[in-house]
């Protein structure tokens, strides 16, 4: 059998090539091609089957969570998903693969610098949202309870720890603002929680990044990805987008009110105060010192950027979004 393509960017190449081979050929599927596209995603071209992709999954719960979630949205008529095949997953060292239908990609990708796009993800998140929340309780106990000032928390204090090597980049002043900015944010949402946790839960998407949004190439959006599925009250996913969305926008503390499905929320205090906290400039900082990645000058650029290039543009968003919570509270 002749391979096309196929190019892999972890140890046990072989083996895990055979173990694969093995495992389509038990489920009668005759492997034309193997393409590499991202960590532990492959793409499979058949001899006798669609085009599929083969994904590892943490576990082989996991895998059946994902499963299940998309069959219940399709059941209920979200259809802007894949579906995962009903192909027994085959377990590799360090995970779980199990094989997922291909949705060709358009040439321009899904990118929150497009308007139109960031507007169109929120629509289909809402959809999502609104789906599942009709979701039976079965399914909902599966799945853990979402903790968002836990989380943010943790990533607070691996900043401050992290603080002596960003330093090298960034001037303190600079980080000592943003340390700041989360520590009264997460005090607010503390203060608050009732009105972070006002609706019902849904089951939460958890990873609202560009790139789980698909543009499929007939010009449908899909969303992808449910690794970080969780249940908690649907703002949750909003608030991650709002922050994802924030340094493509030109006046945020304004044009963040022009989406419906954010000025809902233009009233919850919890809400303004968690949209100051700087999760995208404590999560990207982390990552890169995690991954041993601060040589890697690419990354390090669109960090640094982030972190001082738009620092006055947040500042001016948070000191509005201070100004409207002083107003609301009266004082």
């Amino acid at each position: 059998m002749q391979m096309k393509a196929m190019s892999f960017n972890f140890g046990g190449d072989s083996v895990f090539y055979t173990r694969l081979l093995s495992y389509l050929k038990e489920n009668g599927i005759l492997l034309e091609s193997l393409k590499h596209i991202r960590s532990h995603v492959f793409i499979l071209k058949c001899h006798n089957a669609e085009p599929m992709i083969l994904k590892r999954f943490d576990s082989a719960g996991d895998w059946e969570n994902q499963k299940l979630l998309t069959s219940l949205l399709k059941e209920r008529g979200f259809y802007k998903t894949y579906d995962i095949y009903d192909i027994p997953p085959f377990y590799y060292e360090y995970g779980v693969f199990g094989c997922i239908q291909y949705l060709e990609p358009a040439s321009r990708p899904f990118h929150f610098s497009d308007s139109r796009d960031r507007s169109e993800g929120l629509s289909l998140l809402d959809e999502f949202h609104a789906i599942s929340s009709q979701l039976p309780r079965e399914f909902s106990v599966r799945i853990h309870r979402f903790r968002q000032i836990d989380k943010w928390q943790e990533r607070l204090q691996a900043f401050r720890q992290n603080f002596q090597n960003v330093s090298r980049y960034v001037s303190d002043s600079i980080l000592k603002s943003w340390l700041s900015w989360g520590e009264w944010a997460l005090q607010g949402m503390r203060d608050h929680q009732y009105d972070l946790c006002a609706e019902e839960n849904v089951i939460i998407h958890g990873d609202c990044a560009h790139h789980n949004f698909l543009r499929s190439k007939e010009g449908e959006l899909f969303l992808i990805d449910f690794d970080l599925i969780s249940s908690a009250p649907a703002m949750m996913d909003d608030l991650q987008y709002c922050n994802r969305i924030l340094s493509y926008l030109e006046n945020p503390a304004e044009e963040l009110w022009t989406y419906p499905e954010i000025n809902r929320y233009k009233n919850n205090t919890a809400f303004l105060y968690a949209l100051t906290y700087p999760a995208d400039v404590f999560r990207e900082w982390n990552r890169l010192i995690r991954e041993n990645q601060l040589g890697n000058g690419a990354q390090l650029h669109h960090i640094w950027k982030l972190t001082v290039e738009e620092y006055p543009k947040r500042m001016k968003m948070n000191a509005g979004i201070s100004q409207k919570i002083l107003e609301s509270s009266g004082a």
